[in-house]
């Protein structure tokens, strides 16, 4: 977390080990996104000898899926353009919210991916 806060005043911790930080204010500073997401791994892995996954993208939703299809220690940057190709194929799993019971529930009706879900009425 601290090395997110060398970046950024705009960091929200959610859990021991995951939080999300808002770097738009500061890429005068530092570069776009992707390139301070790149720095921040390899800070991380330099002074903590850990790895990180990143998900760089336009909401928190957005970039806390892509932090999930990097893992275990990769960086996904969700282009805004081409949200909607990202999420499509990716199981519904990935979702907050979506836990076994909810997936099984979802397979049930034959939906095992976000696109599947987006299709569905209601």
């Amino acid at each position: 977390i601290q090395v997110l806060g060398d970046f950024t005043p705009v960091v929200e911790r959610i859990s021991i080990d995951e939080a999300f930080a808002d770097v738009a204010g500061c890429t005068h500073l530092f570069g776009p996104p992707a390139e301070i997401a790149t720095t921040i791994r390899r800070r991380v892995r330099a002074e903590l000898g850990l790895p990180i996954s990143v998900g760089v993208a336009r909401t928190k939703h957005l970039a806390k899926i892509a932090s999930q299809v990097a893992k275990p220690d990769g960086l996904v940057v969700v282009d805004p353009r081409h949200e909607l190709e990202f999420l499509h194929d990716l199981p519904v799993e990935l979702m907050w919210g979506v836990g076994p019971v909810t997936r099984e529930r979802l397979a049930g009706i034959g939906v095992r991916t976000i696109g599947e879900l987006a299709k569905t009425n209601g």
